[in-house]
Protein backbone atom coordinates (compact mmCIF):
# COMPACT_ATOMS: atom_id res chain seq x y z
CA UNK A 1 0.00 0.00 0.00
CA UNK A 2 2.62 2.41 0.92
CA UNK A 3 4.46 1.79 -2.30
CA UNK A 4 1.24 2.15 -4.14
CA UNK A 5 0.50 5.39 -2.29
CA UNK A 6 3.99 6.61 -2.97
CA UNK A 7 3.70 5.82 -6.65
CA UNK A 8 0.26 7.43 -6.88
CA UNK A 9 1.25 10.46 -4.88
CA UNK A 10 4.64 10.89 -6.40
CA UNK A 11 3.42 12.53 -9.64
CA UNK A 12 1.22 14.87 -7.61
CA UNK A 13 4.10 15.73 -5.29
CA UNK A 14 6.41 16.29 -8.25
CA UNK A 15 3.80 18.47 -9.90
CA UNK A 16 3.38 20.43 -6.67
CA UNK A 17 7.16 20.79 -6.35
CA UNK A 18 7.34 22.13 -9.89
CA UNK A 19 4.52 24.55 -9.11
CA UNK A 20 6.31 25.57 -5.91
CA UNK A 21 9.59 26.13 -7.77
CA UNK A 22 7.75 28.08 -10.47
CA UNK A 23 5.91 30.20 -7.86
CA UNK A 24 9.15 30.75 -5.96
CA UNK A 25 10.82 31.97 -9.19
CA UNK A 26 7.86 34.28 -9.91
CA UNK A 27 8.05 35.53 -6.32
CA UNK A 28 11.77 36.32 -6.76
CA UNK A 29 11.05 38.12 -10.03
CA UNK A 30 8.24 40.17 -8.48
CA UNK A 31 10.42 40.90 -5.44
CA UNK A 32 13.29 41.98 -7.70
CA UNK A 33 10.96 44.15 -9.77
CA UNK A 34 9.47 45.62 -6.62
CA UNK A 35 12.95 46.31 -5.20
CA UNK A 36 13.95 47.92 -8.48
CA UNK A 37 10.77 50.04 -8.54
CA UNK A 38 11.26 50.95 -4.88
CA UNK A 39 14.82 52.02 -5.61
CA UNK A 40 13.64 54.17 -8.55
CA UNK A 41 10.85 55.65 -6.43
CA UNK A 42 13.32 56.43 -3.61
CA UNK A 43 15.59 58.16 -6.14
CA UNK A 44 12.65 60.12 -7.54
CA UNK A 45 11.51 60.99 -4.02
CA UNK A 46 15.00 62.23 -3.09
CA UNK A 47 15.15 64.31 -6.30
CA UNK A 48 11.68 65.66 -5.59
CA UNK A 49 12.60 66.54 -2.01
CA UNK A 50 15.82 68.21 -3.20
CA UNK A 51 13.91 70.13 -5.86
CA UNK A 52 11.24 71.08 -3.32
CA UNK A 53 13.92 72.35 -0.92
CA UNK A 54 15.55 74.34 -3.71
CA UNK A 55 12.18 75.79 -4.73
CA UNK A 56 11.35 76.67 -1.12
CA UNK A 57 14.73 78.34 -0.73
CA UNK A 58 14.26 80.24 -3.98
CA UNK A 59 10.70 81.15 -2.99
CA UNK A 60 11.89 82.44 0.40
CA UNK A 61 14.61 84.39 -1.34
CA UNK A 62 12.07 85.96 -3.68
CA UNK A 63 9.74 86.77 -0.79
CA UNK A 64 12.66 88.46 1.00
CA UNK A 65 13.53 90.41 -2.15
CA UNK A 66 9.91 91.50 -2.57
CA UNK A 67 9.77 92.63 1.05
CA UNK A 68 13.05 94.49 0.63
CA UNK A 69 11.73 96.16 -2.53
CA UNK A 70 8.53 97.13 -0.74
CA UNK A 71 10.57 98.72 2.04
CA UNK A 72 12.73 100.54 -0.52
CA UNK A 73 9.62 101.64 -2.39
CA UNK A 74 8.09 102.91 0.83
CA UNK A 75 11.27 104.82 1.69
CA UNK A 76 11.40 106.30 -1.81
CA UNK A 77 7.73 107.25 -1.60
CA UNK A 78 8.38 109.02 1.71
CA UNK A 79 11.32 110.87 0.15
CA UNK A 80 9.18 111.76 -2.85
CA UNK A 81 6.43 113.07 -0.57
CA UNK A 82 9.01 115.06 1.38
CA UNK A 83 10.48 116.54 -1.81
CA UNK A 84 7.00 117.36 -3.08
CA UNK A 85 6.21 119.15 0.18
CA UNK A 86 9.54 121.01 0.01
CA UNK A 87 8.75 122.03 -3.58
CA UNK A 88 5.32 123.33 -2.56
CA UNK A 89 6.89 125.22 0.36
CA UNK A 90 9.56 126.69 -1.92
CA UNK A 91 6.96 127.71 -4.51
CA UNK A 92 4.92 129.40 -1.80
CA UNK A 93 8.03 131.11 -0.44
CA UNK A 94 8.96 132.19 -3.97
CA UNK A 95 5.47 133.68 -4.51
CA UNK A 96 5.75 135.54 -1.22
CA UNK A 97 9.23 136.77 -2.14
CA UNK A 98 8.03 137.95 -5.56
CA UNK A 99 5.11 139.78 -3.95
CA UNK A 100 7.46 141.34 -1.40
CA UNK A 101 9.85 142.34 -4.21
CA UNK A 102 6.99 143.93 -6.16
CA UNK A 103 5.92 145.84 -3.05
CA UNK A 104 9.49 147.03 -2.47
CA UNK A 105 9.76 148.14 -6.10
CA UNK A 106 6.50 150.06 -5.81
CA UNK A 107 7.69 151.68 -2.59
CA UNK A 108 11.04 152.61 -4.17
CA UNK A 109 9.27 153.98 -7.26
CA UNK A 110 6.97 156.03 -5.05
CA UNK A 111 9.94 157.26 -2.99
CA UNK A 112 11.88 158.11 -6.17
CA UNK A 113 8.85 159.97 -7.58
CA UNK A 114 8.46 161.92 -4.35
CA UNK A 115 12.18 162.82 -4.30
CA UNK A 116 12.06 163.86 -7.94
CA UNK A 117 8.93 165.94 -7.37
CA UNK A 118 10.49 167.54 -4.27
CA UNK A 119 13.72 168.25 -6.17
CA UNK A 120 11.76 169.82 -9.00
CA UNK A 121 9.76 171.93 -6.53
CA UNK A 122 12.90 173.07 -4.68
CA UNK A 123 14.67 173.94 -7.93
CA UNK A 124 11.62 175.90 -9.09
CA UNK A 125 11.27 177.78 -5.80
CA UNK A 126 14.94 178.75 -5.81
CA UNK A 127 14.76 179.95 -9.37
CA UNK A 128 16.81 177.23 -10.98
CA UNK A 129 13.82 176.45 -13.16
CA UNK A 130 11.88 179.22 -14.87
CA UNK A 131 8.53 177.42 -14.78
CA UNK A 132 7.01 174.30 -13.36
CA UNK A 133 7.29 171.60 -15.97
CA UNK A 134 5.40 168.37 -16.11
CA UNK A 135 7.36 165.43 -14.76
CA UNK A 136 6.96 162.04 -16.42
CA UNK A 137 6.88 159.42 -13.73
CA UNK A 138 6.28 155.81 -14.66
CA UNK A 139 4.30 156.69 -17.73
CA UNK A 140 2.13 159.26 -15.95
CA UNK A 141 2.37 163.01 -16.47
CA UNK A 142 2.12 164.90 -13.20
CA UNK A 143 2.91 168.43 -12.13
CA UNK A 144 5.21 169.00 -9.23
CA UNK A 145 2.72 171.30 -7.55
CA UNK A 146 0.05 168.56 -7.38
CA UNK A 147 1.53 167.61 -3.99
CA UNK A 148 1.10 171.10 -2.52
Amino acid sequence: ISSHLISDLRPSVLALELKYVDLEEKHRQVTTENDSEMSELRTKLERSETLQNELETHCNSLVNEIESMREQNSALQQKSDLFSQEMRDMEEQMKLSIDEYKNLLQAKDAEYSDLRRNLHTVLYKHGALKQMQPIAIEGENQLADDDD
